[in-house]
């Protein structure tokens, strides 16, 4: 094998792949990406027990082949290389592969790419087209509800993905909060014959949203019933294109749709910003002990209070208000929130269950982006008189 390519397109064709790779696992494959060069493109993929993702850039091609290399080791050597330089990539058989760039040869020891697991598509039973952005954006505002390991309900650490009404819907829940984003998007050649759910493994939908595209960037998800599995399909193999395949989570996903639409007689709207930096003040009280925080909407503002042994917090925050109501809930919780939601302003709901839902209000929002957090039981904070 023979390739010549940027430096600076090689980390980033790297980078990717290297999301996939699973260095702590016992065989020693899964540490290693395998490079192919064929056509006018080098193919760079990356493995792991769960996901696989495979990486096509333009790349001047003298000899065809394939060989692996250690994943830290050669990423480590290739972000360290001048981006403006030229790399050479040369391997003479399939257990050494020689790196060239400006003075400097190094050489890696490798594994016969025929040990490397086969890349090969998936069978779809439905493909899902929207643009790049609006994917990204939205595993993003679902992931903060997503159950931690420690929780052991495999249903609950991932993110949930349906077709309603032609729009994309995610949704997450840990037991504590839950968020839900509906998107518009493409269905093509639906082999399914009706609904399809899935669930997709919170690790895959982060490798997704660090893919380096551009927001209008068309992408395309595949789905498979039979093997519950997708791929998702980024760019084009012309220029860089990036595929991504991963196994989805078994189980049944609780039903909390319901939980969305209970009527609200209390919210305010207010700059996130400043909420935020309110929230921060407050944890300087809350933080380590129990993170509540005590909400009261109310006379066109909102007071948030927090204490602890150190003392007591105070913040008043002026914003649109329809009616009264107070609440307690985890700070931490709230912050997750806000950060998810990404707008410059949030609605916070007060319901008649005592829940708060935070939505999206920016006016260049175009999604419908709902998060959930779910009271702490105990004594309201009041003012100080």
């Amino acid at each position: 094998m023979r390739v010549t390519c940027t430096s600076r397109e090689l980390q980033e064709a790297v980078k990717i792949a290297e999301n996939a790779v699973e260095p702590r696992t016992i065989s020693p494959i899964y540490w290693y990406l395998l490079l192919r060069a064929e056509g006018s493109a080098l193919t760079i993929t990356g493995t792991g027990y769960e996901k696989t993702i495979r990486v096509n850039m333009s790349a001047r091609i003298a000899q065809e082949g394939a060989i692996t290399v250690p994943s830290k080791t050669f990423s480590d050597l290739i972000d360290n290389t001048p981006s403006d330089r030229e790399v050479e990539l040369v391997s003479e058989d399939d257990t050494k592969l020689t790196v060239r760039s400006s003075g400097t040869r190094s050489r890696f020891n490798s594994f016969p790419s025929a040990d490397f697991p086969m890349y090969t598509c998936i069978g779809d039973d439905i493909a899902i087209s929207l643009p790049f952005g609006i994917l990204r954006h939205s595993l993003q505002h679902v992931s903060a509800s997503v159950a931690s390991a420690k929780m052991g309900m495999p249903a609950l650490m991932g993110i949930h993905i349906s077709l309603a009404d032609g729009s994309l819907v995610l949704s997450s829940t840990d037991g504590f909060r839950a968020s839900r984003v509906s998107v518009p998007c493409t269905v093509s050649h639906d082999q399914s014959g009706g609904d399809y759910r899935a669930i997709i493994p919170v690790s895959t939908a982060s490798a997704i949203c660090k893919f380096p595209f551009d927001d209008d960037t068309d992408a395309i998800i595949y789905l498979n019933r039979k093997e519950n599995a997708l791929e998702v399909v980024v760019g084009n193999d012309l220029d860089l294109g990036v595929r991504i395949k991963s196994q989805c989570i078994s189980g049944i996903f609780p039903t909390i749709d319901s939980v969305f639409l209970s009527e609200h007689t209390t919210s305010i709207t207010l700059a996130s910003g400043d909420l935020k930096l309110a929230i921060n003040r407050a944890f300087a009280m809350a933080r380590g002990v129990s993170n509540s925080i005590s909400l009261h909407i109310k006379d066109d503002s909102l007071l948030m209070i927090s204490s602890s042994d150190y003392g007591k917090s105070e913040s008043i925050l002026s914003g649109k208000v329809i009616g009264e109501g107070s609440i307690m809930i985890n700070g931490r919780y709230l912050a997750d929130a806000i950060d998810s939601a990404d707008s410059d302003m949030i609605t916070i709901h007060i319901g008649d269950r005592k829940q708060v839902i935070l939505i999206t209000n920016g006016s260049d929002n175009t999604d419908d982006y709902k998060h959930i957090v779910l009271p702490m039981v105990g004594e309201l904070e009041t003012q100080d008189k």
